[in-house]
């Protein structure tokens, strides 16, 4: 997104005689994405007086990704009369700028501009290369939400607009959770914000502008951080897990998420040499938020000796390499006449855990079981731990490096409990400092 720049005064020429020379620009906003410039440049008198100034308007139009491009306009009547051509007053320069910007638009022999759904196809290429499993999951999602018969997906993406988007939201996102609309606008944002870096210069000044306030997120999407567990609701929810799965797979995947506070993603990435024993400790690999290409290293989470046991089967007799959080995959049990007429499902083959959405079916089992409210969600475990950590008083930055996530999250999501966190921490620093006789007044 462009950065915020001070507009400076450049409507009369005192105001710009009161500028100092200097070898940037000065500018101001007169658009969404276009900004008037004025270079305050000197030179000097022909008949070799003092210095004068001679200012140059210049025009600038952000194109993304911090870039911008730039077009020299005229010089400015600083010394000499407008004539609307070589010399331009301030309104004058607006109006070149503006026709500028328009004009480079609309440059013949220009490629058409591809479609939102052009757009999307290639965003979702772009995250199957990355991911395949969570790459088809949000293809399946766009596809779902922006099909071929929608309006949007037919639109090119210099005809993108906040109200384009807004008609959009009206049509398809009513019915669903916040949480899933949120989901859903970010795949679309990333998708129209990927296509614009790549034909910016040919884009409407402010397309992103238009995206981000089109695609603003759902403020109830964030309910669900609400929901802290007490220690004792977090063992219940543990028996439950262990008690609806004889094998312990769906216990022990529960169990590293409460004991780590990390999301999915990341305890599906464990391996057995994750886990350190001798150090009682889990190595948790960092997150798949973020751009790619950048190696973060795995964050050491300190685990009771209760989680190490209760991994210990887990990790008996396989190698570091392989998963460490396994499960049994199901296949339809062939007809037989014992049970013609009834569809069973018998054991096929173990693998890991894939997509959050395996864990659905168990979890409300989990929660039924340990006859606690439905609808908690297994995130709850994660908000827990930084709710947990915040209140035995570890510092704000140790608390976000735990758990992957940046202190300013911490803050926006979890002030309440940060407040009563540093409460407690000043209230341990107080030094008594009232004598502890009352002192006697000396009688006059």
């Amino acid at each position: 997104m462009p950065r915020a720049i001070r507009d400076a005064k450049l409507d009369t020429e005192a105001a710009r005689l009161r500028l100092k020379p200097r070898k940037k620009p000065y500018y101001r906003l007169i658009a969404a994405g276009l900004h008037l410039g004025y270079y305050a440049g000197e030179q000097k008198a022909r008949d070799g007086g003092d210095r004068v100034r001679r200012g140059v308007w210049i025009a600038r139009r952000y194109l993304g990704d911090g870039a911008y491009e730039t077009e020299r306009l005229a010089l400015a009547d600083d010394r000499s009369p407008a004539d609307g051509q070589q010399v331009m007053t301030f309104a004058q320069a607006q109006e070149a700028a503006r026709t500028w910007d328009q004009k480079h638009r609309a440059a013949p022999g220009t490629a058409p501009l591809p479609s939102v759904r052009d757009a999307l196809a290639a965003y979702s290429d772009t995250r199957k290369q990355r991911a395949a499993r969570a790459g088809k999951d949000a293809e399946a999602r766009l596809e779902r939400h922006v099909p071929a018969d929608d309006p949007l997906a037919a639109l090119p993406l210099d005809k993108v607009s906040a109200e384009a988007l807004a008609a959009w939201r009206s049509r398809r996102l009513s019915a669903l959770k916040p949480a899933t609309a949120n989901r859903l606008m970010n795949d679309l944002r990333a998708a129209l914000n990927g296509a614009g870096r790549l034909h910016r210069r040919n884009l409407p000044t402010g397309f992103e502008l238009e995206i981000r306030e089109g695609l603003k997120g759902i403020a109830d999407a964030t309910t669900a951080r609400k929901q802290i567990l007490n220690d004792a609701d977090v063992r219940r929810v543990l028996e439950g897990a262990m008690a609806i799965d004889p094998e312990g797979d769906f216990g022990r995947l529960v169990l590293v998420l409460a004991g780590t506070g990390c999301r999915f993603g990341q305890a599906a990435k464990l391996t057995v040499a994750d886990v350190q024993v001798a150090q009682a400790r889990i190595m948790v690999p960092a997150s798949a938020k973020g751009r790619a290409g950048r190696s973060k290293p795995p964050i050491a989470i300190p685990v009771g000796s209760d989680v190490i046991d209760a991994l210990r089967p887990a990790m008996a007799g396989r190698g570091g390499h392989e998963p460490l959080l396994m499960r049994w995959l199901h296949k339809r049990a062939p007809v037989t006449p014992q049970n013609a007429g009834r569809i069973e499902w018998i054991r096929d083959r173990r693998e890991p855990w894939r997509v959050g959405a395996d864990m659905a079916r168990p979890w409300d089992e989990a929660i039924a079981a340990a006859r606690l409210p439905a609808g908690i969600v297994p995130y709850a475990l994660r908000h827990t731990s930084i709710v947990r950590a915040l209140t035995k008083g570890l510092p704000l930055r140790l608390v976000a490096a735990m758990h992957d996530t940046s202190v300013a999250m911490i803050e926006k999501h979890y002030a309440a409990y940060i407040v009563d966190a540093t409460e407690e921490l000043m209230r341990n620093a107080i030094t008594p400092l009232a004598p502890t006789q009352p002192a006697r007044l000396r009688a006059v």
